[in-house]
């Protein structure tokens, strides 16, 4: 029951205050989240029907830190730019959970991309040992807490666009070889800077002539942004402190450095290094003008 107090401060309330007097509108200077209607769904399968409630709940804490972990790889910002929220779930027959996106920062919108990285990222991990793109090892953790969840259910789907993909048990092995054996070095990347992304802490991603993979680089905000602008599209040489896998393929590097790189044809080559066209030894050959020019002749 309510008291007699609380009851009366009902009566005097409209449809404008909640019950403690505070305004259930939303204040025009306050500040509006957009919210992106673009859905990503879990799919929980409980065993022969039976969902465990932990396990339920691990599930989907962990694919809510694998979103907020994407976002943050995505948009560059520490803290992110999206607050997902769970906008509907399904609890007949298989569960499912539909989280949204409130943009924190419009017009920058990440939503799109993230999408496309969690699909295609569980995709590549069904058939390959490859880090798929945007994964730091903390988002691999997060999926991994997800995939160990299948050892108490039949079936676990992500679902982007009315399309799905499975959440395998063989992503808890692939996952382990990808974070355990990871060792950084000093050291450099030279590829092709294919694009720049500008937020509180800046990226750009370098496209390794090695092993035909895009390699994140991270710098702090305006540190190289010049020199990434000017070579954008041009062949470079990154050099910091990276971050390689079991593999020994380069992932990200912490920048400290950037250089443009000439391309392949404008490097001597060899009969150049070596004296053989008309230099300071003209015409003469290398095993010719050497001798000589060692006892003065």
């Amino acid at each position: 029951m309510l008291s007699s107090e609380r009851a009366s401060r009902l009566e005097r309330s409209n449809d404008l205050n909640d019950e403690y007097g505070n305004p259930n509108f939303i204040s025009p200077n306050s500040v509006e989240h957009h919210l992106s209607l673009e859905p990503i769904s879990l799919r929980l399968q409980g065993r022969q029907g039976w969902l465990r409630p932990g396990s339920y709940l691990v599930a989907v804490r962990a694919f809510w830190n694998l979103l907020q972990d994407l976002d943050v790889a995505l948009s560059g910002e520490e803290k992110g730019s999206v607050d997902w929220e769970i906008s509907a779930c399904k609890r007949s027959g298989p569960a499912v959970v539909m989280f949204l996106g409130h943009l924190r920062k419009p017009p920058k919108d990440v939503v799109g991309e993230i999408r496309r990285t969690l699909f295609n990222g569980i995709r590549k991990l069904s058939g390959s040992d490859d880090r798929p793109h945007g994964f730091t090892d903390t988002a691999l953790q997060e999926l991994k807490a997800l995939a160990e969840q299948r050892a108490l259910m039949d079936e676990i789907a992500v679902i982007v666009d009315e399309k799905e993909e499975l959440i395998q048990w063989s992503f808890i092995e692939r996952i382990e070889r990808m974070t355990h054996n990871d060792f950084e070095a000093l050291s450099s990347v030279v590829g092709t800077l294919e694009s720049i992304s500008v937020g509180k802490n800046g990226r750009f991603s370098v496209r390794s002539e090695v092993t035909g993979r895009p390699v994140m680089c991270r710098f702090k905000r305006d540190q190289f942004i010049v020199q990434a602008k000017e070579n954008l599209g041009r062949r470079v040489v990154v050099f910091g402190n990276l971050k390689s896998n079991y593999l020994g393929e380069p992932m990200h590097m912490r920048v400290s450095g950037i250089e443009p790189c000439p391309s392949e044809q404008d490097l001597p080559n060899i009969p150049r290094m070596s004296g053989r066209i008309p230099v300071a030894a003209g015409t003469t050959l290398n095993r010719i003008y050497i001798p000589g020019a060692k006892y003065g002749k």
